[in-house]
């Protein structure tokens, strides 16, 4: 990031808690959120926890499932290819195609059992279209 994109970063007044997240931790930090409250202060773990995109890294190499898949591809299997601070890059096993998801649409990854690898919950769902050869994420 230059001085410019981090000055106009800085000058934002509405910044989102995953780009603040990215920003500390490229500085060598780690960012903690606490609500303050006259008889208590809380700290705000949901915002700040970096544990999705750790559960993801460690599926690196593995197969899973994505869960929200249209009926029709339900027990598709995918491998995890690449995590970076974004997204997770998944290659479909069946026919070698690419999934790029967002990792704020991951709303949790469940662990793998002796019966099945493990499964990458979504928000929202995958749409396929012809016309690509990616899925993308759709927003509800």
């Amino acid at each position: 990031m230059n001085q410019a994109a981090l000055s106009r970063l800085e000058s934002r007044a509405d910044l989102s808690v995953s780009m603040l997240r990215s920003c500390v931790e490229a500085l060598g930090g780690r960012l903690e959120v606490t609500a303050v409250f006259p008889d208590a202060s809380i700290t705000l773990s949901c915002l700040t926890s970096t544990e999705t995109r750790e559960d993801l890294r460690a599926l690196v190499n593995q197969q899973c499932y994505l869960q929200l898949m249209p009926e029709d591809h339900e027990t598709d299997r995918f491998m995890v290819g690449h995590v970076d601070d974004a997204l997770v890059k998944l290659l479909k096993l069946s026919n070698a195609q690419y999934a790029e998801i967002p990792i704020r649409r991951v709303f949790e990854v469940l662990p793998a059992t002796s019966q099945a690898p493990a499964t990458i919950v979504l928000r929202g769902k995958l749409e396929w279209s012809a016309h690509q050869k990616l899925r993308k994420m759709v927003l509800d």
